[in-house]
């Protein structure tokens, strides 16, 4: 009986071996292949495998550059309003002309266009190096909302004309970026007969370097975004005949944001925080001249990417002045007050 068992355990071992002699401990690599392959699904907060683009500050609501795309193009349409200032102590006040409350109530209303372009000319596994520049357009007015004195100060507009073009370069890895450039400016100078101005600037008159970090945190479903800017200004002045401005008034702007990112686009909303050293953010409309000023907002933001066009559509509630974008004022000093804004545009190479 004991033979008839090891024989057949020797010939259940054998019909369980290949027919090459291979057994388990010798696989086929050709032939032993699993049927089916496990791919991990990212989770939320786990960071997207690609290369590293870069991105400022300015077109967080643009979502994310495309790997694929190493040209990035985006144009924009802003329109703005305001009626009331924050005074010195943080209080709402009228806007008015420089601050005479006889000559009633003003509102101030901005129109902005952007054409933007960015480059990433050199992408290594660590970082990508990049250089953009924008083109802005934009047209001021200063309206009467009450006017009880008839012969005082009329409406007053800017042309809708040139304004601003800034280029700069960025490198950038896969969370943190740093950039930097020149703000050129391109606006036609305010004009004054007698004393009295006759028209409005669309820009300040002077030139600017800025430089900034920024960190975008590249989850696959939330999104985590923000910077900082600084913005030393040039002398110059925007105002015909007059004498130029000494350097001073720079701006530091600091950004941070949150979004959810869903199937065909995104949602969210960033906190900027502005700050202006030694002057106000708006002059000539009762802030006071010769302190600093900060203002706080939120601009809540939507972008959508239809799946039939290889763009993006971006709205966000904001409007751009030369340097920084007022959102919904929530707070702030010696500063404009913003009451109502919108930016709508148009991002390829985005996602």
């Amino acid at each position: 009986m004991l033979h008839v068992a090891l024989a057949g355990l020797i010939a259940g071992s054998l019909a369980l071996t290949p027919p090459d002699g291979t057994g388990d401990d010798k696989k086929n690599p050709d032939t032993d292949k699993p049927t089916t392959e496990s791919v991990a699904t990212p989770g939320v907060f786990e960071t997207a495998n690609e290369a590293p683009q870069s991105v400022t500050v300015d077109t967080y609501a643009m979502g994310r550059p495309v790997a694929a795309a190493p040209i990035k193009l985006w144009v924009q349409y802003a329109w703005g309003k305001a009626d009331e200032i924050y005074d010195r102590q943080g209080e709402s006040q009228d806007l008015t002309f420089n601050g005479i409350g006889a000559l009633g109530q003003r509102e101030a209303v901005s129109q902005r266009v952007a054409v933007g372009a960015q480059i990433n000319f050199l992408s290594l596994p660590v970082a990508a190096i990049g250089v953009g520049a924008q083109l802005n357009i934009a047209k001021n007015s200063l309206n009467a909302v009450t006017q009880p004195n008839a012969t005082a100060i009329p409406d007053l507009e800017s042309s809708f004309g040139l304004q601003q073009v800034k280029v700069y370069g960025t490198a950038r890895g896969r969370v943190l970026g740093i950039h930097g450039g020149y703000a050129f400016d391109l606006g036609d100078q305010q004009t004054i007969a007698g004393g009295v101005p006759t028209d409005l600037s669309a820009s300040d008159g002077r030139d600017a370097i800025y430089f900034g970090a920024d960190f975008d945190y590249p989850s696959e479903r939330f999104r985590l975004f923000g910077g900082i800017d600084y913005y030393a200004l040039q002398s110059g002045s925007n105002v015909a005949g007059a004498p130029n401005v000494d350097d001073g008034g720079d701006y530091l702007n600091y950004t941070f944001g949150t979004g959810f990112r869903f199937g065909i686009g995104e949602i969210g909303a960033a906190f900027q925080l502005q700050t202006r050293f030694d002057e106000p953010t708006l002059a000539n409309v009762g802030t006071a001249d010769g302190i600093g000023s900060h203002i706080g907002t939120v601009v809540p933001y939507l972008r959508i990417s239809p799946p039939s066009l290889p763009a993006s559509i971006y709205v966000k509630g904001a409007t751009p002045d030369e340097y920084f974008e007022y959102g919904l004022g929530i707070g702030g000093s010696n500063s404009v007050k913003p009451k109502i804004g919108v930016t709508a545009g148009l991002s390829i190479g985005f996602n």
